[in-house]
């Protein structure tokens, strides 16, 4: 993913649902009713949007071409998406 001054990549927050589960190999039934899945924040570049998922990267050198802490969301569990208010040149000046 290198880096496109015409087009570069959006910071989001995404606040989206997680799945829950119980690790133990027998659970207490009304445990297991009592479980919830979680509300998650998630702060990344968007990587990848499309009509399925949106996957986000919260480090990224996108010169080299190198991202970690990577996110690929489903679309049916992302609640709300808030695009932040950044230069990207400010954030990620054009390497000579």
């Amino acid at each position: 993913m290198e880096s496109n001054p015409e087009n570069p990549p959006r910071l989001i927050i995404i606040i989206w649902e997680d799945t829950a589960g119980l690790d133990e190999t027998w659970n207490d039934r009304q445990e297991a009713r009592d479980l919830k899945p979680g509300t998650m924040s998630s702060v990344g570049w968007i990587i990848e949007d499309n009509p399925h998922y949106i996957t986000i990267t919260s480090s990224a050198e996108f010169d080299a071409d190198l991202v970690g802490d990577v996110n690929c969301i489903p679309i049916g569990c992302i609640q709300k998406i808030i695009n932040l208010p950044c230069e990207y040149r400010d954030l990620f000046p054009v390497s000579e």
